[in-house]
């Protein structure tokens, strides 16, 4: 029995949840190509970190696909405050990256403002996404701890 914002939740309950989910395929596809193309997709929620395990697994089970990091909620902020908790776990990735090298896809308009306060460049996921050879003029973010050392001179 897990417990979820003072609820307990049996597994039964918690699997009718996720079966309700609905993927767009478009966007699945366009995750997945951005993974092609050697961009990091990043996945920001504000479900509690206790949802992490079972949500991840519900994408990965009905879509085959999975986001390179997860963000889940630990900041103790209820869910229903999605800008602070979104803020703070973006300003998390903000710390070890360029802003400018990020792109968003977000349907919270007050995380829009986010984005543009910290200069990433970002669009509702809900409209038409752009080409790779639109988001490659923009440079992308490496992670600092996966690249390999520039060894020129």
């Amino acid at each position: 029995m897990k417990t979820v914002m003072g609820h307990a939740l049996t597994e039964g309950m918690e699997q009718a949840i996720l079966s309700h989910e609905v993927y767009r395929p478009e966007l699945l596809k366009w995750l997945q190509e951005a993974q092609a193309h050697d961009w990091e997709v990043h996945l920001f929620t504000v479900r509690k970190t206790c949802w992490q395990e079972p949500t991840l697994a519900n994408i990965q089970k009905r879509t085959g696909w999975v986001p390179d990091q997860a963000w889940f909620n630990d900041t103790g902020i209820d869910s229903s405050k999605a800008y602070k908790v979104k803020q703070i776990l973006f300003n998390r990735v903000v710390e070890t990256c360029n802003p400018s090298h990020l792109y968003g896809l977000e349907s919270n308009s007050n995380v829009h403002k986010l984005y543009s306060q910290q200069g990433v460049k970002h669009q509702r996921g809900d409209k038409p996404l752009p080409t790779f050879a639109k988001l490659d003029l923009i440079g992308r973010w490496r992670n600092p701890s996966t690249e390999s050392p520039n060894l020129e001179p």
